[in-house]
């Protein structure tokens, strides 16, 4: 995993050129959105086995770099139906999990890619051995993601994402996001 997130850096100095010696020229809305977890790889070794396993619920904030070029900042909660054991079979406790992604805007169609944090809320409930001792997960975990919106209304965007973050020793899960984002309106 940690190759996966060395490959994504670049991306993210990307990011940082871009924002080196401009100002966001427009406040942007916030925005709120709503997807489906569909797992993929490891994830379905930590899942429940039902597809999909979960959903993310997040608030954001995108601010313009320059027309068509954005990034967003995101915060929200990830409900995951685990494995029986790994002590994450408690859809109500959420995971936290946010980033940051760099947004580039075609039209009706905008392309974005950027860095996640994941603190995976497990339980103290834990017996498989692939969840506990050396195993559990602890402290916030770092990932990437790519995706693509599709503006389909007045704000609101379908959504698909790829994301891949780190969990323990044994695995570096992955889904496929699947849902709609929706952008306030702005002064």
């Amino acid at each position: 995993m940690r190759k996966n997130i060395l490959a994504a850096l670049p991306m993210l100095a990307l990011g940082f050129s871009a924002l080196q010696g401009q100002e966001a020229s427009v406040r942007s809305p916030f925005e709120a959105s709503l997807t489906s977890t569909i797992a993929t790889a490891d994830m379905k070794k930590i899942s429940s086995g039902s597809n999909p396993v979960g959903y993310t619920l997040a608030l954001g904030y995108r601010g313009e770099l320059h027309p068509g070029l954005s990034t967003r900042v995101f915060l929200g909660f990830m409900s995951l139906s685990g494995l029986e054991g790994s002590g994450l079979e408690n859809k109500k406790r959420p995971q936290v999990h946010g980033g940051w992604d760099l947004i580039k805007d075609y039209g009706p169609l905008s392309v974005f890619g950027g860095l996640t944090a994941t603190q995976w809320k497990q339980a103290v409930s834990a017996t498989d051995p692939n969840f506990i001792g050396a195993n559990k997960p602890e402290g916030i975990k770092l990932g990437a993601r790519i995706g693509a919106e599709f503006a389909i209304g007045k704000g609101f965007s379908g959504t698909l994402a790829f994301e891949q973050t780190e969990f323990n020793r044994r695995f570096n899960p992955s889904w496929v996001s699947v849902g709609v984002v929706y952008r306030f309106k702005g002064k």
